[in-house]
């Protein structure tokens, strides 16, 4: 797929970064994405990296019994939901 684009100085990709490390408790970066990715999110000209976020996650597309090996961490994805309302609210805020 198409690469995705993110200029990392940006102030609402800051603001993500931000809101992420805090959830994580540690830094994050930026590293090179093709294809299907809420990345695209980030969409714009510029740096070929994007700061992706998901939960954690295993066996994608794994073949016949991907509907059985496919795997996500619920507690992940609680903190994953928790990052997106706190960026959210600051967006609205602005």
């Amino acid at each position: 797929g198409e690469g995705c684009i993110t200029d990392p100085s940006a102030e609402y990709v800051q603001i993500w970064k931000g809101v992420i490390e805090k959830k994580l408790g540690k830094k994050v970066g930026f590293q090179n994405m093709h294809g299907a990715t809420d990345g695209r999110h980030f969409y714009m000209n510029g740096s070929e990296q994007v700061l992706a976020t998901s939960g954690l996650t295993g066996a994608h597309h794994s073949g016949k019994n991907a509907e059985v090996d496919e795997w996500v961490d619920l507690e992940s994805l609680g903190v994953l939901s928790s990052a997106i309302s706190e960026y959210v609210k600051i967006l609205i805020n602005k």
